[in-house]
């Protein structure tokens, strides 16, 4: 079994990725969809 210091640790990676990953995505995604499609015959 894990230890309570390690438990602890996932825990706490796991709420922080929960909270953290929405505004990223959000923001990576928008700036996608601004930036203009590269051309095709390039």
């Amino acid at each position: 079994m894990i230890g309570t210091t390690t438990c602890s640790a996932v825990v706490i990676m796991v709420i922080v990725t929960t909270l953290v990953a929405p505004p990223l995505l959000k923001w990576t995604l928008a700036d996608r969809k601004a930036a203009p499609p590269p051309e095709e015959g390039a």
